[in-house]
Parts: C-alpha cells; sequence; structure tokens
C-alpha cells in the first residue's frame, strides 16, 4: 500500500485511489508494455529483502482483494513459470547451432503468445495451470492451512488464468526481461492475429546462454562432483562451478539462495587451496565468501543457512597466518561467534512458529528438521571455540581452557538437539583428546583418551563406514601409545588397534589418503619402539612405501612432505646398514633390481632435499622448523658426499645448508622471538635460556652445523660446547617439557664424542656425564639409544674408562645405571642392549677395570642382556663372559654365583649361557666341579629334549667340558645325564 509514497492522494486515501483502474494501470504500467520494467522487478526484489521466498507470490496474491494488484501478481507468476519452461528447454538446446536454437525459441515463445493458433490454447488451459499451482506454493511454512483451504486457494489460482483477459505483450516483454532472450519490436496488439517469425528472433543476453538456470543447475552438478573428488581434479570443478554460478548471479544478482551457494563453492574452494598448500589464494576465496554471505543475509536476514555458514567461513580465515587476515583473529572470532548466534536465534523462529501453528500431524517431522538444522550449528560453533583453544594455548592457557570447555557445552547442545548427529559424537572425541594431550601424566592422559576413544566408537557402532571417525579414532590410539612413560608391550598393542582402523579405512575408500597417510606415521612412530634393527628397517620401509601412496593418490597434498622428508633420513641410515632398499616397491610384492647402496643413498637423499622444500612452498606453520629440516637434508646427503670424495660437491651443499640455517634462523626470530639475536656466534648462549623452544632450536642449529669439522672445532674451542652441554657456566636443565631438548643435546653429544679427540673433553666435566647417564634410562627410546651410544663411543678411550666407572649420577654405581637404561618404561630396545654390552666388553678387555666389574648385579645384567633376545646383544654378552672368565680371579667370582642362575633364564639364550660359560672356564682351569658340569649338561639336555637341533648344537659343548680337564672326565663318566 506504501509503494507510491510521494502521492499524497494514496497515502490519504488508500483504498479509494488504489480502486481506480486507470490509477492502477499508471503504477504498474499494466497494458502498455511497461509490465517487465515496472513495478514487478521491485516488488520481487523487496520480497527478498524481507525474506519472502517469490515461490509465495501465490500467497500475496490469494490474500490481495484489489483486482489490478491480483492481476499483476498473476501476470508475474505466469512470466516465471514461463521463463522456468524456457530455461528447462535450453538445458537440452545449448549445444545447438545458433540458427536451430533460433527457430527453436521463436516455437516456444509462439506457443506462450499466439492467441490464433491452437497449440497455444492447449497450453493456456492444460499445462499452463499445472504448472503455475505446481511451481508456486499456496501454503508456505508460516501460513499453515486446512487441506479444503489449500483446494480452495488452488482452483481460485487454476480459475484466474485466462488467456483473453492476459495482457499478452505486457507478458511478452517480461518473459523477454527475465529470460534474456530478445526479439525485435512488435506492436502491441501482434498477437491478436500474428506469430512470430525467425526474422523477429535478434540475439540472447549474453547471460543468458547457457542461460542463469543451466549455470546455476551445472553449477550445482560441478560442486556435488568436486566434493568426492581431490587435489587438483577436485580443485578444477570447484573453479568451475564457482565460475558458472558467477553467471548466474549476473543475471539475478538480487537472489539470496544464488549468493549463499555461490559462496559455498568459494568456502569449499578456499578451504581445498590451503590444504594443497596455495595459503595466499585460498584466504583470497575465503574473504570473498566471507563478503558472498555478508550479501546473502542483506537479501535475506531470515536465511538462517546463511548466517551458519558465514559463521564457518570465518572460522576458517581464523586458522591462515596473521599476515592474510583481514583482521585480528579476536575480531574475526567474535564475528563468527556472532553469526552462529544469528543462526540460531532463525532456527528458533523457525521452530517456534512450526510449534504454534503447524498442523498437528506435521509437527514431528517439521520439529525434527528444525532441530537438525540447530544441532548444524551448536557443532560449528563448537569447532570454533577448539580453534580458539588451539590458538590460544600458549599465550593464554586459561581462555584456552575455557573454550574447551565452552566446545564440549556445545557439542552436548547439539546432541540434546538431535541424539542421531553423529558430527556431534565425532567433535566431542576430538575435544577429549585435546584435554588428553594437555595432561602430564599417563593417568591424566588415559582418562580423556577413554572418554574420546567411547564418543568415536559411538560413532563407529552408528555408522561403521565412517572413515573420518575411524581415521581420528586410530590417530587418537598413536597418540595414546606415545605418551611419555607408557610400556613399551603397551604401546605397541595401542598401535596394532590403530593399524587395524587405518587397515579397515583403506577397504571402504581405497583413496582415504588420510588413513594412508595416518598409517604411515604409526609405522614411524613404531620403530623406535621394536628390538631389532632389521625389523626396524623393514618397519620404516613401510611407512615410507605408505607415504609414496599417499602421493600416488593426492600429490598436492601439503602435510605429507614434512613426514616424507623426515622417513626418508630415518630409512637412510637402515640403507647404510644394508638392511632396507631405496625405492621401495609398492605395486608389486616382488622386488626389483637394487642399485648398489651409494645410489640408493644418493637418490634417497635427493629425494629428502625435495621433498623438504616442497613442504617449505605448501605449509604456512612453523616456516623455521622447514628452514632447518631442509638444512638437515641437505646436510646429510653433503656428508655422504665427502664420504664418497665428492668434495666439490660437499662444499656446495655445505654452503647452501647455512644459507637455510640463516633463513630459519631469521624466521624464528622475526616471528617468534624478536628480542633475540639468531646467528652462528650466539647459539651456545641461546641454548641456555629457560625457554624451551629457543633451547630446542639452538641446539638443533648446532647439531646441523657441527656435522662440518671446523665448525665443529670453533663450538669445541670457542665456544665451550661441552661447558654449555655440562650446565657449569650455566644449567642446562633438560628435564623439561620439551622432549626435544633433551634429544637435541643428546644427538649433538653423540656426534661430538665419535671424535676420539672430544672424548677426553667429555668424561672430565662430572656434569655431562651424570646427563649422559641420566639421558640412558629416559622414557623416551630414541634419547636412551643416543646416550647409550656416547657412552659406547666414550668407553673405546682407555682414558675414559675411569670416568664412566665412577661418574654416575645420583651416587648410583655404573652397573645401576645400566640397569636402570635397560628396565626403564617401555624397554624393548635391543640398540640399548647392544650399545650397553659392547661397553663392558670394552670396560672388561682392560685388566684393570676387573675390580670394578666383580659386583653382584653384573649377573642380573648378563642375564638382562641375554633375555632381549636380540642377536647382537648376545654376541657382546658371550664376548665380556670369554674376557672375564680370562681372569683366575674372576673365575672364581663368577662359577660362585653362576649356578644359582642357571635355571632363572627360560629362553635359548640364557640356558645357552651357564655351559657356554662353564666350557669357558675348564678350557682354562680345573675349577668346574663334577656338580658344577651336571648342572649344566642337565640344562642342555631339557633343552635338547624340547628341541632336537639345539641338543646336537650342545653336544659339542659336552664334549668341550668332557675333554678340557682328566679330573673332569672321570668325574663325569659314569654320569647318566651323559650318557643320555
Amino acid at each position: 500500500n506504501n509503494n507510491n509514497n510521494n502521492n499524497n492522494n494514496n497515502n490519504n486515501n488508500n483504498n479509494t485511489d488504489l480502486s481506480n483502474t486507470e490509477e492502477i494501470g499508471h503504477v504498474w504500467g499494466a497494458g502498455r508494455g511497461e509490465f517487465s520494467t515496472g513495478i514487478a522487478r521491485e516488488a520481487v526484489l523487496e520480497m527478498r529483502i524481507r525474506g519472502i521466498n517469490v515461490r509465495y507470490m501465490a500467497i500475496l496474491w490469494a490474500m490481495c482483494t484489489l483486482t489490478e494488484i491480483k492481476r499483476v501478481l498473476l501476470m508475474e507468476m505466469i512470466a516465471r513459470v514461463l521463463k522456468r519452461h524456457v530455461e528447462r528447454s535450453m538445458r537440452d538446446w545449448s549445444s545447438m547451432p545458433d540458427e536451430e536454437l533460433a527457430r527453436k525459441l521463436v516455437k516456444t515463445f509462439n506457443t506462450y503468445f499466439a492467441k490464433s493458433t491452437d497449440r497455444t490454447l492447449h497450453f493456456w488451459s492444460q499445462n499452463l495451470p499445472d504448472m503455475l499451482c505446481n511451481h508456486f506454493q499456496v501454503n508456505p511454512p508460516g501460513f499453515y492451512a486446512t487441506a479444503t483451504e489449500i483446494s480452495d486457494r488452488v482452483q481460485a489460482l487454476r480459475s484466474a488464468i485466462s488467456l483473453d483477459k492476459c495482457d499478452m505483450y505486457g507478458l511478452f516483454m517480461r518473459v523477454q526481461d527475465i529470460t534474456g532472450v530478445r526479439f525485435g519490436h512488435v506492436a502491441p496488439d501482434f498477437f491478436e492475429n500474428k506469430t512470430l517469425q525467425t526474422s523477429h528472433f535478434e540475439h540472447l543476453s549474453p547471460m543468458t546462454r547457457p542461460m542463469y538456470i543451466l549455470d546455476y543447475y551445472q553449477a550445482q552438478d560441478l560442486i556435488s562432483v568436486a566434493e568426492t573428488k581431490i587435489g587438483k581434479e577436485a580443485n578444477d570443478l570447484y573453479t568451475s562451478g564457482v565460475y558458472h554460478y558467477s553467471r548466474s548471479l549476473n543475471v539475478h544478482p538480487g537472489d539470496s539462495m544464488a549468493f549463499t551457494n555461490y559462496s559455498i563453492g568459494l568456502y569449499k574452494l578456499g578451504r581445498l587451496q590451503v590444504e594443497m598448500g596455495k595459503v595466499e589464494e585460498g584466504s583470497v576465496f575465503l574473504q570473498r565468501a566471507s563478503l558472498g554471505f555478508a550479501r546473502a543475509v542483506y537479501l535475506k536476514p531470515t536465511n538462517a543457512h546463511s548466517w551458519n555458514m558465514w559463521g564457518m567461513a570465518l572460522h576458517q580465515m581464523i586458522k591462515l597466518p596473521l599476515s592474510l587476515l583481514p583482521a585480528t583473529r579476536d575480531a574475526l572470532f567474535s564475528e563468527a561467534e556472532g553469526c552462529f548466534a544469528r543462526a540460531l536465534q532463525e532456527f528458533r523462529v523457525k521452530y517456534e512458529v512450526i510449534m504454534n501453528q503447524c498442523p498437528p500431524e506435521l509437527v514431528p517431522e517439521k520439529q525434527e528438521d528444525a532441530k537438525a538444522d540447530a544441532s548444524k550449528v551448536h557443532d560449528h560453533w563448537g569447532l570454533l571455540l577448539r580453534q580458539r583453544a588451539l590458538h590460544t594455548e600458549e599465550t593464554d592457557p586459561e581462555e584456552s581452557a575455557r573454550c574447551l570447555e565452552r566446545a564440549s557445552e556445545k557439542f552436548r547442545e547439539s546432541v540434546s538437539l538431535w541424539a542421531g548427529n553423529l558430527q556431534a559424537f565425532h567433535n566431542t572425541g576430538l575435544i577429549m583428546r585435546e584435554q588428553a594431550v594437555r595432561q602430564k601424566t599417563i593417568a591424566g592422559h588415559d582418562s580423556y583418551s577413554i572418554q574420546a576413544e567411547e564418543a568415536l566408537e559411538h560413532v563407529l557402532r552408528l555408522s561403521e563406514d565412517v572413515v573420518l571417525s575411524r581415521c581420528d579414532l586410530a590417530s587418537l590410539l598413536v597418540i595414546r601409545a606415545l605418551v611419555a612413560n607408557r610400556p613399551a608391550p603397551d604401546a605397541l598393542a595401542l598401535l596394532e588397534k590403530a593399524e587395524l582402523h587405518y587397515k579397515r579405512c583403506i577397504e571402504i575408500n581405497p583413496q582415504a589418503y588420510m588413513a594412508l597417510y595416518g598409517w604411515g606415521r604409526l609405522c614411524i612412530s613404531r620403530v623406535e619402539l621394536m628390538g631389532l634393527d632389521p625389523e626396524k628397517a623393514q618397519e620404516c620401509m613401510r611407512g615410507v612405501g605408505l607415504y609414496q601412496r599417499v602421493h600416488q593418490v593426492y600429490p598436492e597434498y601439503a602435510g605429507l612432505y614434512r613426514s616424507w622428508t623426515k622417513a626418508l633420513l630415518d630409512l637412510a641410515a637402515y640403507v647404510k646398514q644394508g638392511l632396507a632398499t631405496y625405492p621401495v616397491v609398492i605395486a608389486s610384492e616382488s622386488k626389483p633390481t637394487s642399485p648398489d647402496t651409494p645410489s640408493q643413498l644418493d637418490a634417497l637423499y635427493r629425494d629428502a632435499v625435495q621433498y623438504a622444500k616442497v613442504s617449505m612452498q605448501h605449509e604456512f606453520e612453523d616456516q623455521h622448523t622447514l628452514c632447518f629440516q631442509l638444512a638437515d637434508a641437505l646436510m646429510n646427503w653433503a656428508l655422504f658426499n665427502s664420504e664418497q670424495g665428492d668434495e666439490t660437491s660437499y662444499t656446495a651443499k655445505f654452503r647452501e645448508v647455512q644459507d637455510w640455517m640463516q633463513r630459519g634462523a631469521r624466521t624464528l626470530a622475526r616471528v617468534k622471538h624478536p628480542k633475540r639475536t639468531w646467528d652462528q656466534a650466539t647459539l651456545p648462549q641461546l641454548a641456555m635460556e629457560e625457554d624451551q623452544e629457543i633451547r630446542y632450536n639452538a641446539l638443533r642449529c648446532m647439531r646441523i652445523l657441527a656435522s662440518n669439522a671446523s665448525i665443529q672445532e670453533e663450538l669445541v674451542v670457542e665456544h665451550d660446547i661441552f661447558g654449555v652441554l655440562a650446565g657449569s657456566s650455566s644449567p642446562l636443565q633438560l628435564e623439561g617439557p620439551v622432549p626435544g631438548v633433551r634429544y637435541e643435546a643428546m644427538f649433538l653429544l653423540a656426534n661430538l664424542v665419535a671424535l676420539p679427540a672430544n672424548r677426553p673433553l667429555v668424561t672430565s666435566r662430572p656434569g655431562l656425564m651424570s646427563l649422559i647417564w641420566g639421558c640412558a634410562s629416559d622414557n623416551m627410546p630414541p634419547i636412551r639409544n643416543l646416550a647409550s651410544k656416547c657412552i659406547v663411543n666414550l668407553s673405546l678411550e682407555a682414558a675414559c674408562h675411569n670416568s664412566i666407572l665412577h661418574q654416575h649420577r645420583d651416587g648410583e654405581c655404573m652397573i645401576d645405571c645400566m640397569m636402570a637404561a635397560l628396565m626403564g618404561p617401555g624397554q624393548t630396545m635391543s640398540q640399548t642392549s647392544f650399545f650397553l654390552a659392547y661397553t663392558l666388553f670394552n670396560l672388561a678387555c682392560e685388566p684393570v677395570n676387573l675390580p670394578d666389574l666383580l659386583v653382584e648385579p653384573l649377573f642380573d645384567l648378563i642375564f638382562q642382556f641375554i633375555s632381549m633376545n636380540d642377536n647382537d646383544g648376545v654376541q657382546y654378552t658371550f664376548k665380556i663372559l670369554s674376557v672375564l672368565t680370562s681372569s683366575e680371579d674372576c673365575r672364581t667370582f663368577l662359577v660362585s654365583g653362576l649356578v644359582q642362575r642357571v635355571e632363572l633364564g627360560c629362553s635359548l639364550h640364557t640356558r645357552e649361557l651357564p655351559a657356554y660359560v662353564l666350557s669357558l672356564m675348564a678350557t682354562k682351569a680345573a675349577c668346574v666341579t663334577d656338580i658344577m658340569a651336571s648342572r649344566a649338561i642337565e640344562v642342555m639336555r631339557d633343552s635338547a629334549l624340547a628341541d632336537p637341533d639345539i641338543g646336537l648344537h650342545f653336544s659339542d659343548m659336552i664334549t668341550r667340558i668332557l675333554t678340557s680337564s682328566p679330573g673332569v672326565k672321570e668325574a663325569l663318566c659314569g654320569n647318566k645325564l651323559v650318557k643320555e
């Protein structure tokens, strides 16, 4: 009633003026061919701005009592139905030549408007009423009516359609306007007795072919298919879909739903770009999506779906680097929360309308739909809070904890609204996982992990084939397995359980790259918990092979290359030992002809460097870490070139190493520690900082650079690196929350003591020896191995033996320290047992050390070595005993305690040990009594009965015992065991 506010007469006497036919015709442009540019277009836009779907125009028509207004509304509805009919036809004609398309369009428009033809009469009497009633809803949400009322409205609408009463010329102009099909000028009475000819057709609007609806539907199809793809294929489909949405918006810029779908395409494209490492491009698309959702809610403020998606777009933007954000993270977070709150408000209104106005028989279905929609908003809001918690974990731990708690509340509210919301249970598991990671003890970690497992397993019980939940459950089990101080058998059991979930994911979807990637990481993690080097090598090869499969499935996945680089550097150690080969074969089980070891190593290091560089291009977080990783890979390659005698390549690569180290240091200083100077000269001072991250990165830099002999000498002589590590100038507390600090310290020290000249410098510092022995019993296997490697290298120097024997931590003797290293948490490490057995052998070779080795725990230590079931450890254990039995003093001491331990062991090696020792003694002195020999032979016999092959092996030892001395032979000849 107020569309002509400038007309005072209309304002003063609405009913009188608007009932005047001429005034109505003037205002609405009726009957003058001005219908297409008149109030209809403005009325449609006003409906959309107020959040009223144009499909509900039939309701306005039914409510209206003014004849002329009803006529104009009816004309607009007919025009829109005809437009829809043209659009559907155009979907089949889009590939036609222009001439054929023109003929089709002329024929179609004659069917609509040529009153003199039977075809038109049939269309208006039979087809058009059905099309109109099917397209325009007479009973939209909020205006529920009875079945009788709906039937009356439909009948009234059908009856109103009249070919005789229609302003055919005005309708013709309006249809041209909204379809973009252009004909030449025709007279207002043209359609009374004439038809359109091909010569009347002029052109299609540039935005019409393939026309709005074609673009719109094609965009929907492209986006739907893109959601099932990954990588470049998905990127191309999303890009094409967004393009077609943009074409449809050029024709209908006031369509809120079109803007929403267009922005959803941008959102998904931006998220994919970020995942592929194209962060800057992704940020542009996400910002465009945010603006699109803003436009959609402006056109239709009640569009809860658009508010929800706007919040999700802002959430994705928060994850980007600060340099790419249009505002601060706090501002974006507040804006996103506002969007989710508004979405929930609109869904509440929808719910109230359903409860108050919906017929009783429709309430349950409508109610569940509204609850499900609101439940999803709670989910997205909870994920936003989780992201906020991650960003504030270091800067504001209290705020981070509050955000996690609020996120949990949102997920609980989501489940309370919709019990079947699997995503809510999944997200609850993620929150519990975040809580578990923050716990400092195994018990605390497990309490949250178990809750997370229950939530994710609940999802799988409801739907077994949810790959994402199964993947996250496997990831949770891996995290739980690797928590500090977890016993190795328990950790391996958890990893095995996680592996089953990853395998199931691959069975469900062989292209599930996240499952392949997680499985690869599991294999690399399990290497550190395994016993024998051959087993470790095979597991490492499996991990690398799975990373190769990820690369085959999704080569653009940015998260792959950092882990792949590390795995390749780990694999290099096994290739050097001849325990593994590279490249790893995946496609077939048969092994190809492998090149020689140097060629394999050269290819391996080349690939590691290449993937490290790719990682730097694709990842935007922790750029300094990526620089250091690239420098590490280059340093390994350079050292390999040096070993091969290629000093030119070594020099060039080392220069590149220094460049990347400097770049990483500059990035670290700029982003995280702007008040500190990072260069080669300041690294020792930075290694003594209280900040764990600074200390870790400084030690890592020194470890990489120290691979160069001249820099190593500079660190030792000029910067007193051993003093830094020992804590003589400033305490270096390695017991901290970052295991990487201890790892890098031991790694650096192991590299330094590989040179004989550096070994006395280490053992001359009691603090450093205490540190080494402490790390030898660390709860992290890699740290334990590096520390024991340091000890065995030191034991190679006789001048260091006294320090090894007597400089220990907390007043413990060396044997106690060794036992702590072997019996510590998570202990199945053959490498540690091998290194410590090797150390004892080196010490026993010096007669002066024997008195210090003749201690009762030595027997327990020896039996512990043997029970590791490691061939290398057993070999060195026998060597130790061989050395010890060469001394008269040792023989009596060993024999006195040996008989008590004969029956303690149950493995093959522990059965073999007493007989082996006794045979060694018997060959050197007649100190073996018949009782001792008889006991040894009894153990041999029991083993032989269990395994004939062992009996054949032991028969040689029995012969040696019998022939060792006349006294022993005479004493044992009548023994029935010997006869057996």
